[in-house]
């Protein structure tokens, strides 16, 4: 939850961690924002971490669209504010979640790929994002919404190439992070001024 006290329902960061991550590593890193009095929901996939199950496309989707549905009809959120913020594999659930909802009221989309087709083949990634095809670029076809996308200058696992086609197929500039791909600083600066721009965060933070 936020670290102030609201007087009305917050916004909500709904976060989607790499593949090599997990949801647990995530909750310290969240300070900052819940400092500004948002709400963060750290959503874990199937057969990762302490979530039963096994991952693919499917079963990730259905976690997410039930986090979703979830964070709508808590009190405590404001349901026309929950941003979707996806880091690496994380944005191709994120960008499942824009096109089957249309209640994210922005992308954040950080170190993430075109599509897996078009680079999972030659990094190691795990059977199901080669067999699942993630498509990043066509979930911005369908999203309408404010885009924020990031990647670090750089990235040996993601050539910062995807990262500017994204920005392309969305419409906006890249913001070029000094960093690879696992070497970044939570880049709260670029995300606070995406989130203000777009008058998504809370009234006076």
């Amino acid at each position: 939850p936020p670290n102030t006290d609201a007087a009305v329902p917050a916004p909500l960061l709904l976060f989607a961690h790499g593949n090599a991550e997990l949801a647990d590593y995530w909750a310290i890193s969240f300070h900052e924002p819940r400092q500004w009095g948002m709400g963060v929901l750290l959503v874990e996939y199937p057969g990762y971490g302490r979530s039963g199950g096994s991952p693919s496309r499917t079963s990730i989707g259905a976690a997410f669209a039930a986090a979703f549905e979830w964070a709508s009809t808590q009190p405590g959120i404001d349901p026309r504010r929950i941003i979707g913020y996806g880091r690496s594999l994380g944005g191709g659930a994120i960008g499942d979640l824009s096109r089957g909802r249309g209640g994210l009221a922005a992308l954040i989309l950080e170190s993430c790929f075109t599509r897996t087709t078009a680079f999972a083949w030659r990094v190691g990634a795990p059977p199901f994002l080669v067999r699942d095809r993630f498509d990043n670029l066509a979930a911005l076809d369908h999203y309408g919404g404010p885009v924020l996308v990031l990647h670090g200058a750089q990235d040996e696992v993601i050539p910062v190439a995807h990262g500017r086609q994204l920005a392309a197929r969305a419409g906006v500039p890249l913001q070029l992070l000094p960093c690879g791909h696992n070497d970044c600083p939570r880049p709260w600066g670029e995300i606070r001024g995406f989130l203000t721009e777009h008058l998504l965060l809370p009234q006076g933070s």
